[in-house]
């Protein structure tokens, strides 16, 4: 990789794109660069002027071979955490770029990492893996745990040595714990009566003790998803403002929120923590991760903005393999796909895929002769993991078409509309179907229950901390 001047001047220049917000007596310039093809990274600086000069904007580019799975923007701006895989099949890593420098090195022992963030002072970054939050110094030295995090969904790091952190998407709550280790405690609920179902990608705002986080539902509802700000030491919760992913703040006195595929930037009062006048357009074309709600960009204190555009990144095709690991074809076109099964008589696959334009998940179904697709749900909700009963002519899916996720089953030809299986308040996963078709197996929270066929008689099969499928973690509906 090689970070490159791309353009300078008050103007837009091919694929890029700038905006100003406007005060009396500031302004804000943000700039964008992106690769269609090979997807890149941008990274825009922003600035604020006591006058008013004419806009200007400063264009770099950092091209990769590879997309990134997430990025994070060390607080002085000089340094970016880019999570990428760089082979198919292969587990994520980190990489760091120096701004400036001539190529990106791998941080040691960080395979399998997701979603990092930098500790105050920009020496260290933690980040989640193998079902804990762990930390490491960028400049050297061994990953140390600093607690279970079964699968986390962002966090924040004060100059205090105290990190905020979603450590499981399913039961949904934020937690603190100190950065040298020990126990997390929880320190916000969501609200499950107003159809809330996890917080998380906290930010810390510059006191230290409050923190921006994002409340998100998941399940097709508008005007749910919204960014508000929480307190360290107190029940302290006050909505900001409706938004489909994370938020950021940028000195001195910007939020820069994601709503309506749109980057958006308005004066935030640090005082009163409410916005001020009106929202300007900083980028419409944010890579957008819907499976977790999460749009890829940073800022830095310094005043840098780092954002990668376009869909390409998400985008997936599962491939047929015969016995001997030779490809014997493709499975649909390029597209948001989770979880895949393949059904008992080997000829068909059920996914779940997400819409780019509704954002919607469903249920899909593939047949390799025939090159067909079938869709088979059609609810606003969120509809996952199709494991096949032995015949191949029903699935158990997953849907929050309620307050949680319950388990349902569906008939593999669409003819009938699919029935309610199992409900109770705790988010349940199917995870397979016995060959004799009497139990289906499924993740209830944290533990492994099954439910009897055709009685619907549900028993707790194992307890424990996360449950695993084939040697890798489950993918929920937020993967």
């Amino acid at each position: 990789s090689e970070l490159k001047w791309i353009a300078a001047g008050g103007g837009l220049a091919g694929g890029m794109a700038a905006s100003a917000v406007a005060g009396k007596t500031t302004r804000l310039v943000a700039a964008f660069s992106m690769c269609v093809l090979v997807v890149a990274l941008g990274a825009a600086v922003i600035w604020w002027r006591n006058s008013k000069p004419p806009e200007q904007t400063m264009y770099f580019s950092a091209p990769l071979p590879f997309p990134a799975r997430d990025v994070a923007l060390s607080p002085d701006g000089r340094t970016l955490a880019v999570v990428t895989n760089q082979e198919t099949g292969s587990k994520n890593i980190i990489l760091i770029y120096e701004v400036g420098s001539p190529g990106a090195r791998k941080l040691a022992e960080t395979e399998g990492a997701t979603y990092p963030f930098w500790s105050a002072d920009g020496q260290s970054l933690a980040f989640f893996a193998d079902g804990r939050l762990k930390k490491l110094e960028v400049s050297g030295g061994p990953v140390q745990t600093i607690c279970d995090a079964p699968s986390g969904r962002g966090g924040t790091w004060n100059k205090d040595g105290v990190i905020v952190f979603t450590p499981d998407a399913r039961l949904g709550g934020l937690y603190r714990v100190l950065a040298s280790g020990g126990t997390a405690k929880q320190i916000t609920k969501p609200d499950t009566a107003q159809w809330e179902w996890s917080h998380r990608w906290p930010m810390f705002l510059p006191d230290g003790k409050h923190f921006l986080y994002m409340s998100a539902n998941f399940s097709g509802r508008e005007s749910v998803d919204a960014i508000f700000v929480g307190a360290l030491d107190s029940n302290e919760k006050r909505f900001v403002v409706s938004a489909t992913a994370n938020a950021a703040y940028a000195a001195p006195g910007y939020l820069l929120f994601y709503r309506d595929k749109t980057l958006l930037a308005q004066r935030f009062d640090l005082k009163r923590f409410v916005l001020t006048g009106e929202p300007t357009t900083i980028l419409t074309d944010v890579q957008y991760l819907p499976q977790v709600a999460r749009a890829l960009f940073a800022v830095s204190d310094s005043g840098f903005l780092v954002s990668q555009s376009g869909n390409g990144a998400g985008l997936s095709q599962p491939v047929w393999f015969d016995r001997k690991g030779n490809p014997t074809g493709a499975v649909g076109k390029p597209d948001v796909y989770g979880n895949v099964f393949i059904a008992p008589n080997g000829k068909s696959v059920g996914v779940d895929k997400v819409d780019l334009g509704s954002q919607n998940t469903d249920i899909w179904t593939f047949e390799l002769q025939r090159e067909s697709a079938k869709r088979l749900t059609f609810d606003p909700a969120i509809d996952v993991v199709p494991v096949w009963n032995p015949d191949g002519s029903r699935l158990v899916i997953s849907s929050n078409r309620q307050s949680g996720f319950d388990l349902f089953v569906k008939n593999a030809d669409g003819a009938q509309e699919e029935k309610v299986l199992v409900h109770d308040e705790l988010d349940k996963l199917p995870n397979d179907w016995s060959r004799d078709g009497k139990y289906i197996l499924y993740t209830r929270a944290r533990d492994l229950w099954f439910v009897t066929m055709p009685d619907v008689k549900t028993s707790i099969f194992l307890k424990a901390a996360s449950v695993v499928r084939l040697g890798r973690p489950r993918e929920g509906p937020a993967a």
